[in-house]
């Protein structure tokens, strides 16, 4: 019989990772310890809308026989109790009395989120109204409605959980609870509420004190296992978790366990992701949806669709879970799509406890074991005017733009998740970036078309002229090389003036690079005074998987009018969300740069550079004074300002001209 040791080093990769073949999941099921069904986020509606989908998988798990069932919050959606009833009743009708078919039982390990604890504005519902003596809802001075308090009360979650919870599973509910199922501890927290008040809405306080009393009896080889609704600050999907916890009572404590777990949903990122499986410390896992998945990035990708008279896969039809096998040492990892009951991949391998001085599910590591997903050679991009039907019914003139999808079939490359498409100008005065996601990224690659369909605006038919560079991408933003390297332009006269527009195009050629430029003037956000605002510029950019070679910010003049706190939280979140989105980036920050003869500006701004300048290096970014650079002085004002204090002709030449030595030497290393 082989070995456990002699099992593991067959399936360890050169990475160190470990990878399950397809099919081992029914292997190893005779050995295992415990076996868990894992979901999050099913999100009962008061029409029963995904009531099949809760179904469906627990009689899945029914059939491959799990002991215990974790779902990892938002059981309900609006906070309606009847939801949780409707959510309740189903698990009875699949496993009466908590019992599988052959008698054994199946324990519950169900946490509420904050769609179960929220009332998600129904106080401005006119049928929770008291109603006046001819029925119509009652009004106060303000023109709000006056609530029938009791009978509100009675229909939500969040007011009636203390007697609702045991009459619906026949236990009492406690925020924080323990389970012991076949020998193994499940660890769980409740959401606290929707935000209704109170000062830990969703943090699971008392597991560091938890921990702390039982720390003799979960120590060890053998793992335990957490659940509660957000996940760990720094642990699974990365930065694309979407609001992840304070990590105080969570990643920070249990990174003193190597062999705990931890199942968290929420953000209801895909299991496609590789991401959803992270270990440092510990061990914690994303747990996608059973409603839809939320695509990375934030879901603001442009989407991909099927080729003409192809079914299209929205984020709806991606509905997820696991199961898990226990082993001694490891967990055996089946990720299924339960609508079409699907593996979504290969099993996962988990070693667990983890070794912390070399995690085998860390990201770096596995983001490096392979090779980005790449063409052999140019694709071949077709244009198509097509007609596209509208939800509402409508149809409308749409412009279509294909090209042949990355083959999935070497395991050499990493799964394609999505496209940056660079549209390239031919008179070189341009280019413009999008990404466009796969069009079954988020569910099993049999799926996926043979051809990438993107529909713009008809009106774009300018596209048609352009050089396409087309570059693959997968979950860990690994990408093949650009034909060109990227540069992001935010703010500055760089992209909001007429005199930039050579400067621009100087750039391009001297680097044989493409210019995206984002104006931080418009839409109300002119300088850092105002930088919450601004600096969203750059996250919604990052969030469309753009990753440039180099991010520019040129600040404002206007910027050293704003106390010196505004002007280095904005530097601040905008280094730190560029280094997000691309690690290996040159992060350059030019200062302001204004008239020598503005003497309130003068008498202001040597300090706040100089401090300026000593931040962006505290940060390890690149910092250019522009103005001393260009020895711009009041005896030379007259040749490079107009009478306005505005750059003319010659000053946007000399700016032009300096920028282009710093980047060369600082950003591309070039001699």
């Amino acid at each position: 019989m082989t070995s456990r040791r002699d099992f593991l080093a067959m399936l360890t990769t050169a990475s160190g990772a470990f990878i399950a073949p397809k099919g081992m999941y029914a292997a190893l099921s005779p050995d295992r310890k415990l076996r868990i069904g894992v979901l999050s986020d099913v999100h009962i509606t008061e029409i029963d809308g995904e009531l099949w989908k809760w179904k469906k998988a627990l009689k899945h798990f029914r059939d491959v026989k799990v002991d215990c069932v974790v779902v990892a919050g938002d059981l309900a959606n609006l906070g309606l109790v009847v939801e949780l009833e409707s959510f309740a009743k189903a698990w009875f009708e699949v496993f009466p009395n908590d019992k599988r078919p052959d008698g054994e039982k199946v324990e519950r390990v169900f946490v509420m989120g904050n769609h179960d604890q929220s009332d998600w504005g129904h106080r401005k519902k006119p049928e929770y109204a008291v109603k006046d003596e001819s029925g119509n809802p009652k009004v106060d001075k303000d023109g709000n409605y006056v609530i029938d308090e009791e009978s509100y009360r009675a229909k939500h979650i969040y007011w009636t959980k203390e007697t609702l919870w045991p009459r619906l599973f026949g236990e009492p509910y406690t925020p924080f609870f323990a389970k012991n199922v076949k020998g193994y501890w499940f660890l769980g927290s409740h959401w606290r509420n929707g935000g209704m008040g109170g000062k830990h809405d969703y943090e699971a306080v008392e597991l560091p004190g938890y921990l702390k009393e039982h720390e003799a009896e979960l120590k060890g080889n053998k793992p335990f296992f957490f659940v509660q609704h957000l996940h760990p600050k720094r642990t699974c999907h990365g930065g694309d978790a979407w609001w992840p916890d304070c990590g105080r009572n969570t990643t920070d404590v249990l990174s003193a366990f190597p062999n705990a777990v931890c199942f968290s949903g929420h953000s209801h990122k895909p299991l496609t992701d590789e991401r959803a499986v992270w270990q440092g410390g510990f061990t914690s896992f994303g747990t996608c949806s059973l409603s839809y998945s939320s695509s990375l990035g934030g879901g603001v990708f442009s989407a991909a669709v099927p080729p003409n008279g192809g079914k299209r896969i929205g984020r709806d039809n991606c509905n997820a879970g696991y199961v898990i096998d226990v082993h001694d040492g490891f967990l055996a990892v089946r990720r299924m799509e339960f609508s079409k009951m699907n593996p979504l991949g290969d099993d996962w391998i988990v070693p667990v406890p983890v070794n912390p001085a070399a995690p085998e599910f860390a990201f770096a590591s596995r983001a490096a074991a392979k090779k980005p997903p790449a063409y052999a050679k140019k694709p071949e991009v077709k244009f198509e005017d097509v007609k596209v039907t509208k939800n509402d019914g409508t149809v409308v003139d749409m412009l279509q733009i294909s090209f042949p999808a990355v083959p999935q079939g070497d395991k050499s490359f990493s799964r394609v998740y999505a496209y940056e498409i660079t549209m390239r100008k031919k008179d070189g005065t341009g280019a413009f970036v999008r990404t466009v996601r796969s069009a079954a990224c988020d569910n099993a690659i049999s799926l996926e078309p043979d051809r990438v369909c993107w529909n713009i605006n008809p009106e774009f038919q300018h596209v048609k002229e352009c050089d396409f560079d087309i570059v693959p991408i997968d979950c860990f933003r690994n990408r093949a090389k650009r034909k060109c390297p990227l540069i992001a332009v935010f703010g500055g006269s760089s992209s909001c003036s007429l005199e930039a527009t050579p400067a621009k195009k100087v750039w391009q050629k001297t680097f044989g690079a493409d210019v995206d430029t984002f104006s931080m003037v418009d839409e109300g956000v002119a300088s850092v005074d105002k930088a919450q605002n601004a600096f969203s510029r750059l996250r919604e950019v990052t969030k469309h998987g753009k990753a440039h070679n180099v991010y520019v910010l040129w600040c404002e003049a206007s910027d050293l009018d704003a106390p010196w706190k505004k002007l280095r939280d904005g530097v601040f979140r905008f280094i730190n969300q560029a280094r997000k989105a691309s690690p290996s980036a040159a992060i350059v920050v030019f200062a302001p740069v204004y008239s020598p003869l503005d003497a309130a500006r003068c008498a202001k701004a040597p300090k706040q550079l100089e401090m300026l300048k000593q931040y962006v290096a505290k940060m390890e970014g690149k910092y250019l004074d522009l103005g001393a650079a260009c020895g711009f002085t009041a005896e030379n004002a007259s040749k490079y300002f107009t009478d306005a204090g505005v750059l003319n002709k010659k000053g946007y030449e000399a700016l032009t001209s300096v920028q282009i030595d710093f980047l060369r030497r600082e950003a591309f290393k070039l001699s």
